[in-house]
């Protein structure tokens, strides 16, 4: 069995043989993500998330929120801004940055919160089995905008 150095070293001379195939030519991104995941190589990045207000939302603004995944699992943080209706139960749906289905709601999971001073708006994210995106619910204290921070992470 080859020691852990031995393997970080292959790992290392794979990716170079990758970057030089990279400039060589551009590689298909299934083949890209096939070798991230036969060697749990991390894939960072940034994107837009579409926000689908589901309940109790008057308007919501996206901006670009950061990822990383490594195999099967992935991590998103950032934050939009969001105008719940009134106060009373509130459910944002919110994109994903590599697409996903889910088998329960509870292979997504995090947190929101906004860092105002206005009290109880904390939110939890799940996964949203019907349209394969998570959810951010919370029982809005307050009818006005604010900034909402998350973190979720899937697999």
């Amino acid at each position: 069995m080859p020691t852990n150095d031995q393997l970080m070293a292959r790992i290392a001379s794979l990716e170079q043989q990758m970057n030089l195939l990279k400039n060589a030519s551009t590689i298909p991104r299934e083949i890209d993500d096939a070798f991230r995941n036969r060697f749990n190589i991390p894939q960072i990045g940034t994107y837009l998330p579409t926000l689908t207000n589901v309940t109790n939302v008057a308007s919501s603004t996206a901006q670009t929120a950061q990822f990383i995944k490594i195999g099967n699992m992935v991590l998103v943080s950032g934050y939009f801004t969001v105008d719940p209706t009134s106060t009373a139960l509130t459910k944002l749906g919110i994109s994903l940055p590599a697409g996903h289905s889910f088998s329960s709601s509870q292979k997504c999971a995090g947190v929101a919160a906004t860092s105002d001073n206005i009290t109880d708006n904390a939110a939890a994210i799940q996964g949203d089995t019907t349209n394969n995106r998570a959810q951010m619910v919370w029982s809005a204290a307050s009818a006005s905008a604010r900034d909402m921070y998350f973190i979720f992470l899937y697999q």
